[in-house]
């Protein structure tokens, strides 16, 4: 994987022009989504220092993963699953979004064995697996997140 840091603004500033989103380039790079916006996108705010009532519903998810007690990387895997309500967001698509790589998958079924354990079902689709009706409120109920009219 490549370092952000190795990753030339030229580059960057030649590929946003062109149109490209954060995410395909950190994939044509290898490097990580987030640190590229941290190094070359000006209005890039990170999550993490923002209140939590101006959190995204993704990332509210995402706190309440790490405050339940899941790995950093496995909450962000969990809540993108969430977001994207289970099955329109397979396994295959979502690693090739992660950290911009392929090696990324097993990144993805390690997650998915860790929230297992945890309770949260899985289907299987053509792609991988995605997340079960029931799994994307096991992630709500496990982050303790509760949206307008308790539905996520």
């Amino acid at each position: 994987m490549t370092r952000a840091e190795d990753v030339s603004a030229a580059f960057v500033a030649e590929k946003r022009g062109m149109g490209a989103g954060w995410g395909a380039i950190a994939r044509m790079t290898g490097a990580p989504e987030r640190d590229l916006r941290r190094l070359h996108d000006s209005a890039w705010v990170d999550p993490s220092l923002r209140r939590e009532a101006d959190l995204t519903p993704r990332d509210q998810v995402r706190a309440g993963l790490v405050r339940a007690g899941f790995a950093r990387q496995d909450a962000e895997i969990l809540a993108r699953l969430w977001h994207a309500n289970g099955s329109r967001l397979p396994s295959k698509v979502l690693a090739a979004g992660i950290a911009g790589g392929g090696a990324t998958y097993d990144v993805v079924k390690a997650a998915k064995i860790v929230a297992e354990a945890r309770g949260v079902r899985f289907a299987n689709t053509v792609q991988g697996f995605a997340l079960a009706p029931e799994g994307v409120a096991a992630i709500a109920a496990l982050a303790g997140v509760t949206f307008k009219g308790g539905k996520p």
